[in-house]
């Protein structure tokens, strides 16, 4: 009775591991493929920026606005939080905390963007040599 137990928990391991293995490697391909994607749309991007003054000034634009909205959001969530109820103002600290997070990301986010705007050559570089990696990892 205890070799047929200590077989079944064995076999049983086995299969869970097989089967955790297995959905952690299709985890790990849709997580590749989703990382190709955005990273060939951001070199499209640049190229399409790089190419057209317009299409720069729209870009300068967006940055512009999503930093003025979130600054905002950062600046009104506070007071709104206070007005509405005065016992929450732990949570009106941490929300402005969060916000000025986003818009600190954001402004490294599209300072980023305009380096690369600048260093057109050695960004290109840098995006082929990541999506060669991750294609070396895909397959």
């Amino acid at each position: 009775m205890e070799v047929a137990n200590s077989l079944f928990y064995s076999v049983l391991g086995a299969a869970i591991w097989a089967i955790c293995t297995k959905l952690y490697s299709v985890y790990r391909k849709k997580n590749i493929e989703e990382s190709l994607k955005v990273l060939k749309l951001e070199k499209e991007l640049l190229s399409a920026m790089e190419e057209s003054s317009i299409e720069m000034n729209k870009s300068s634009f967006r940055m512009i606005f999503a930093l003025s909205i979130v600054f905002g959001a950062a600046n009104l969530l506070p007071a709104t939080i206070l007005f509405s109820n005065q016992e929450w103002g732990y949570i009106a600290t941490y929300s402005e905390m969060i916000m000025w997070g986003v818009f600190i990301g954001l402004a490294c986010r599209f300072w980023k963007r305009h380096d690369d705007l600048r260093n057109f050559g050695k960004a290109m570089e840098r995006f082929d040599i990541k999506i060669d990696k991750l294609n070396s990892k895909l397959k």
